[in-house]
């Protein structure tokens, strides 16, 4: 459902002196890609809040969101997180030959992913810990009692955190939980992880394994 990329790199350092003009970079991102939304007016070219490029291709599919901000870029597919990363690289490699930006690889710092999936499973929520179904049971029996109809509680997701106190860069959480909306037999479920697509589904396999 999403594959994003972060790269951080301050984006003065990719244009020093200026040379390379932003409605000229506009343009060439959209002729490039086909964007349908980009910026027109100038309130749209705030770093701070993030110069936003939206609904264009690329040669595997879709290019949902470019942003570029004033200490790092962003890019969302919705293939993989490693091709949205390389995405990101080529774009930089193409933007330093076409429109003259400064960009060595080295100059990104650090990087940054987010992953979201869905998927149809038959994992058990409540093998986690029986204290969980012994709790869902027995709100499962007041409720059932109080309205005269039977009521079922069980677990229906996980998140795990840090403290987020404790660092600047917040990289985000993950959580596993039923998809909204949707019967429980239908056994579909969402996730979304800081890490790379590759880990997120190995650590759900690994999940699933144990929660079956």
């Amino acid at each position: 459902m999403l594959a994003r990329a972060l790269a951080f790199v301050e984006v003065q350092e990719l244009n020093p002196r200026g040379t390379a003009y932003y409605p000229d970079i506009v343009a060439a991102l959209v002729r490039r890609f086909n964007f349908q939304g980009y910026p027109t007016k100038p309130e749209d070219f705030d770093e701070a809040k993030g110069i936003q490029f939206t609904d264009g291709k690329f040669s595997e599919g879709t290019l949902d969101r470019v942003q570029i901000f004033t200490h790092g870029l962003v890019l969302d597919t919705r293939a993989s997180t490693d091709v949205s990363a390389a995405l990101l690289h080529d774009t930089l490699l193409w933007a330093k030959i076409e429109l003259g930006l400064h960009y060595e690889e080295s100059m990104v710092k650090r990087r940054a992913f987010v992953s979201q999936v869905t998927f149809e499973s038959k994992l058990e929520l409540g093998r986690l810990n029986p204290v969980l179904e012994t709790v869902g049971s027995l709100v499962s029996s007041r409720l059932s009692a109080s309205m005269g109809q039977p009521i079922n509680y069980e677990p229906t997701g996980v998140v795990l955190n840090l403290d987020q106190s404790t660092t600047k860069l917040a990289p985000g959480y993950f959580s596993l939980e039923r998809r909204e909306q949707v019967p429980f037999s239908d056994n579909k479920y969402f996730s979304t992880a800081p890490i790379s697509t590759q880990d997120h589904i190995a650590i759900l396999e690994e999940l699933e394994r144990a929660l079956s």
